[in-house]
């Protein structure tokens, strides 16, 4: 079976101990000019793909209904849902058994057999409301609630699953999808402003106060998810990257308070039974949610007719116009000191003027 090697720190024998690793160049470029320098005891692992895997596939089905409330106004609500199957992921095979320190097969490292297991699946409610130009108001708003679930690391890396703790019980690490949202609001807005009375009486008023257009998005949603873990490998299996703590009842894992940055409280979450007991923790997959998020960019533009084929327009816009500050997740590590802090966030109010001129 065709592979490609792969290693663990904690596969390095004793020989190797004073070599640093990730291995240095030196050390790489000898061993590939004489493979007989390769230190007794280095096990390197494997990535196995299954010649045999299956294809990946994916279904996508909808339901709609619309309904025109006057000639200008109409309403729509659909059901949209996806479901995606046989996806590139991988399985630990050989693992370090916690009970004696080594792996079933002591000759080779860590073995991924890399296959076609992952599954993904979405459903979701759509809400719309469209609004065509009439008192020169028209907008487009948008609600979505919606449900993104994953099984065997659909989400990792191309080569490793690092979602799943415990391959033996992969049903264990189902969870939503990395990035899902279950509620946003999205609102596009156009406004021709009102020529002011007492400009309509003259053609310079005309030329300087009509004619300008007010513009946005709005957007605000639900937080994404946050995958909390231990940090370290307190089961002894050597893949100390996916373990998850215990979640610990009647505790809220969400602070609140004045400070806006501090998100998850570290008392939620146990690190001390699966550490005493060497076990994966009852927490689930992306159990957490993190911050929402809120921003709206407005615009106002108007052209002015220079001449007949010329044409000047100006444009003001600014992002984010309210400065409303957009939170990234917080440390999810519970090995790290600063967990549940954001220590992240999107950049203020961004403000751009624009002149075109056309001829």
């Amino acid at each position: 079976m065709p592979f490609a090697p792969v290693l663990n720190v904690v596969d390095l024998p004793a020989s190797l101990k004073p070599i640093t690793f990730p291995f240095p160049d030196s050390f790489l470029e000898a061993v590939r000019k004489d493979p007989s320098k390769v230190p007794p005891g280095l096990a390197p692992g494997m990535l196995a793909p299954d010649i045999n895997r299956r294809d990946e596939y994916s279904a996508q089905w909808n339901f709609s209904l619309q309904h025109a409330l006057s000639d200008t106004l109409a309403v729509q609500a659909a059901y949209v849902g996806n479901r995606a199957l046989k996806l590139y992921t991988s399985r630990l095979l050989n693992p370090i058994n916690p009970a004696t320190g080594t792996r079933p097969r002591p000759e080779i490292g860590p073995a991924w057999f890399q296959n076609n297991a992952g599954r993904l699946w979405y459903h979701s409610m759509q809400l719309s409301v469209n609004k065509r130009l009439s008192r020169g108001l028209t907008f487009d708003a948008y609600y979505t609630w919606a449900r993104a679930m994953q099984f065997h690391g659909a989400d990792a890396v191309f080569t490793r699953d690092g979602q799943t703790q415990d391959f033996s019980n992969i049903g264990g690490s189902i969870g939503p999808k990395q990035g899902e949202i279950n509620h946003r609001f999205t609102l596009v807005h156009s406004y021709q402003l009102p020529t002011p009375d007492f400009a309509n009486q003259s053609m310079v008023g005309r030329g300087v106060l009509g004619g300008w257009t007010l513009q946005g998005i709005l957007d605000a949603r639900s937080g994404a998810p946050v995958n909390v873990v231990i940090g370290r490998d307190v089961v002894g299996n050597g893949q100390g990257g996916p373990q998850r703590p215990d979640a610990v009842p009647g505790i809220d894992a969400l602070v609140g308070g004045p400070d806006r940055r501090l998100w998850l409280a570290r008392s939620a979450f146990d690190v001390t039974g699966p550490t005493q007991q060497r076990r994966f923790g009852n927490l689930g997959y992306n159990a957490v949610r993190g911050p929402g998020a809120f921003s709206w960019d407005v615009g106002i533009h108007k052209s002015f007719q220079l001449h007949e084929a010329h044409r000047l327009t100006l444009r003001l816009e600014m992002f984010n116009w309210l400065n409303h500050v957009r939170f990234d997740n917080p440390i999810n590590s519970l090995a790290n000191p600063n967990f549940g802090r954001i220590t992240s966030g999107s950049d203020g109010r961004n403000i751009q003027l624009a002149l075109k001129y056309t001829f």
